[in-house]
């Protein structure tokens, strides 16, 4: 929240003179006009993983390298920079990007195209991201993310369906909670 725009004189607060300095508050200057390029603020856009991804994305609509240290810290602008920005592997940023399912997920599908064994242990922590993970990219078993996918009566279903194409032992005890599942399943081996 900018506390100056709140304030009838806000020149006279402390710190008016240095607000630029804070990501949010140069990046609200960017939007005020127009996104047009200013260098004099990327020092400050390049501190934020925020600030410095958005920059690059909606301004330079190219590389920021001066803000890619922060980005990198971060799983979710790590993930969009590679995807929208790079169009490619961004290496700096595959350990943030490797600690969150989802960006893992979505790195290894969109930006590898194929495996991505660093974000394997965040994507086993999730049904939905396993099973995916296992149909799409893999294409066969993913031992690791099995014990969440057995934790959820779809995510057994369809991984016994569309990746083993058998039985699922794993996954039978919640399977079983639902008599038309279980028989579609049975059906299904």
């Amino acid at each position: 929240m900018n506390l100056y725009k709140l304030h009838s004189e806000p020149t006279r607060l402390k710190g008016y003179n240095n607000r630029l300095q804070i990501p949010a508050m140069a990046w609200e200057e960017i939007e005020k006009n127009d996104f047009e390029r200013n260098i004099e603020l990327e020092p400050a856009l390049a501190k934020d993983p925020k600030s410095a991804y958005k920059y690059a994305r909606q301004v330079l609509e190219d590389r920021f390298p001066a803000g890619e240290e922060a980005i990198a810290t971060s799983a979710r602008f790590g993930y969009f920079y590679a995807y929208y920005i790079l169009n490619t592997r961004f290496p700096e940023a595959e350990e943030a990007i490797a600690t969150a399912a989802n960006f893992a997920y979505e790195y290894a599908d969109g930006v590898i195209d194929g495996r991505f064994p660093a974000g394997e242990a965040a994507i086993a922590t999730r049904a939905y991201y396993s099973y995916n993970y296992a149909r799409k990219i893999i294409k066969g078993r993913f031992p690791m993310g099995e014990a969440a996918i057995s934790e959820k009566i779809d995510y057994s279903y369809y991984y016994a369906r569309d990746v083993l194409r058998g039985r699922f032992p794993a996954g039978e005890d919640v399977l079983r909670t639902d008599d038309m599942i279980w028989g579609s399943y049975n059906e299904l081996i």
